[in-house]
């Protein structure tokens, strides 16, 4: 997706995609870092966080119409 819409000249479309794997891949990398039994409570932490994101976008997008 990244590379199609930067091949069509809407590279800045994509700049959120791009984040988002950079984010990805920082946090894969950071995790490899830490030994088997640290990473189980690492990953819950992610996925809470992100899961408290979207819901606070989407309660924020009901607000604003």
């Amino acid at each position: 997706m990244i590379a199609t819409l930067a091949a069509q000249g809407l590279g800045h479309a994509a700049a959120p995609n791009r984040r988002a794997f950079v984010e990805i891949a920082f946090r894969l990398l950071r995790i490899r870092t830490l030994d088997v039994e640290a990473r189980g409570p690492v990953l819950e932490t992610f996925v809470a966080r992100e899961k408290n994101l979207t819901t606070v976008f989407f309660d924020t997008r009901k607000e604003m119409g």
